[in-house]
């Protein structure tokens, strides 16, 4: 008979609609999304409930992925890949050097591993790898081996890149290699920039360790969240490319 967590499933079915609400509001990702594949009666329940904000973000990104070309095409090769990595582990020695942003945190601790987006998982290793039709060229930081000596920072100028003589240094953590001195970095850092702003939470597109203002061409994120749903798309433009071209 199947279960969730010690009962039975027709034992909670019995249970009233506002002691179902209240249990599902307090179930990890992982268990929500298999919630939802019970029965429409459970799926109306998750939608239903009153989720932490960052967990109904992660729910509502996740149901967004999984109908990406990309993301389906993708899994053939990642899943092979996953390596399993001690999850807390790994978030204790960030919080050593860093303030995680909650999107951030939360995905690390209660993503599934083999819904793995656009190859950015610690799971997955950091070889610099050209692209394909399913993977962006450059490398996974997430997947490099964390020690208690991490410690990054990025530049902001003021509110243009001609102010670069009194630059503010943010801590942040670097996310992916692009190549040609070019990464993204999620921030991770709550002082604020010389002209009063925080961007904390945000990822910037930064050549070398420096933000430029003036480059439009690399996409930042206002989010982790964000971000993974412009990797997303840009796979999806990808994928569509070498499909066009007959790869």
């Amino acid at each position: 008979m199947a279960q969730v967590g010690d009962q039975p499933i027709n034992a909670l079915d019995s249970q009233p609609n506002e002691l179902m609400l209240e249990l599902f509001a307090y179930l990890p990702l992982r268990s929500l999304i298999a919630a939802r594949g019970v029965c429409t009666k459970w799926r109306r329940f998750v939608d239903l409930s009153n989720l932490l904000p960052v967990r109904r973000r992660l729910l509502d990104f996740y149901l967004l992925a999984i109908k990406s070309p990309s993301f389906l095409a993708a899994r053939q090769m990642i899943v092979p890949q996953l390596q399993v990595f001690d999850r807390e582990e790994y978030l204790g020695k960030l919080l050593v050097n860093f303030v995680l942003p909650e999107e951030f945190e939360f995905y690390i601790r209660e993503w599934p591993a083999k819904a793995a987006v656009s190859w950015v998982w610690p799971g997955l290793d950091n070889t610099f790898l050209s692209a394909s039709g399913v993977r962006m060229h450059g490398r996974n930081w997430l997947g490099r081996t964390i020690d208690n000596s991490d410690d990054t920072e990025i530049f902001f100028p003021g509110d243009t890149y001609e102010d670069d003589g009194d630059m503010t240094p943010l801590r942040a953590l670097e996310l992916w290699e692009h190549g040609c001195a070019w990464s993204d970095w999620l921030v991770c850092d709550k002082t604020k920039d010389n002209s009063g702003r925080s961007h904390f939470g945000e990822v910037y597109a930064c050549e070398g360790e420096y933000v430029d203002w003036e480059n439009t061409d690399k996409p930042n994120g206002s989010s982790w969240i964000d971000w993974l749903k412009l990797r997303v798309k840009a796979d999806d433009r990808a994928l569509e490319r070498t499909s066009a071209d007959g790869g």
